[in-house]
Formats: structure tokens, C-alpha cells, sequence
């Protein structure tokens, strides 16, 4: 069966139904709320290495969005980045220091604040004051 890197993961399910949503479970949102931080929960959590189109797919973001995050983790070693068959497929660096405090962080589940439960205040960083 040939790749179709977007809607099918390795062993004929698609992405979605093999990988649970991480909207909302990801503990990483606690530092970033941006892309990277989708990204190395994804990484964090899987056993198999990933296209950027996978991890797009998983996270609802752009590809151009993963790519340019995976680019910027692989330029600092964060990241392996290994082309087969026409394919880049990402893993973490198991020799990067950080790679498994990555893993743990990923596989943490943290209760999520909502707005209502935050300091109210003009500016956020006054509320650090008050």
C-alpha cells in the first residue's frame, strides 16, 4: 500500500484515529502556546518517527507552520530529520540532553485554567503584582 503521508500513518489507520487530539491535553501550552509546542508534544508522545504532514495533520496546523518549527529543532539538534523514499520522517535526538525531559513532559495530562479563573487585571503582567 504507497504512502500517503497526510491521511494514512504507517499500519493503514489514519493519524487521527491512531493519535489522540492533543488540543487541550498538551502540557507544553504551559510555556508556549505557539507551534513549537505542539510540535514537541507530538514528537514527545510518539514511538515512530513522523512526517511534517502527519504532525499538521494531529496538530491542525499549517505544514508550512510544522516545517519551519522542525526546521529550527533540527538546526539545534532537538531533531533528527532522515529523507526515505522521497519522505522526511522526524524523530527527537536521543543523544540531546533535553530528549527525555521532553518525553516526560509530553506524556504529563495538567488541569487546564479557564479565563474565568485567572487574576483580573488591566495587563497580564500586572497581575503577577497584584
Amino acid at each position: 500500500m504507497p504512502r500517503t503521508g497526510v491521511t494514512r500513518a504507517h499500519h493503514g489507520m489514519s493519524i487521527l484515529e491512531q493519535e489522540p487530539s492533543i488540543n487541550g491535553e498538551n502540557p507544553f501550552k504551559c510555556l508556549s502556546r505557539g507551534v513549537e509546542s505542539d510540535v514537541l508534544c507530538v514528537l514527545g508522545r510518539s514511538t515512530t518517527a513522523r512526517t511534517g504532514s502527519e504532525i499538521a495533520t494531529i496538530t491542525d496546523r499549517s505544514r508550512s507552520q510544522i516545517q519551519n518549527v522542525l526546521r529550527y529543532l533540527a538546526m539545534n539538534n532537538v531533531v533528527i530529520s532522515d529523507k526515505k523514499d522521497g519522505w522526511w520522517f522526524n524523530t527527537l535526538n536521543p543523544e540531546h540532553p533535553l530528549e527525555p525531559l521532553i518525553r516526560q513532559i509530553a506524556e504529563m495530562r495538567l488541569p487546564s485554567a479557564t479565563e474565568e479563573e485567572l487574576p483580573s487585571a488591566p495587563h497580564a503582567l500586572d497581575a503577577i503584582d497584584e
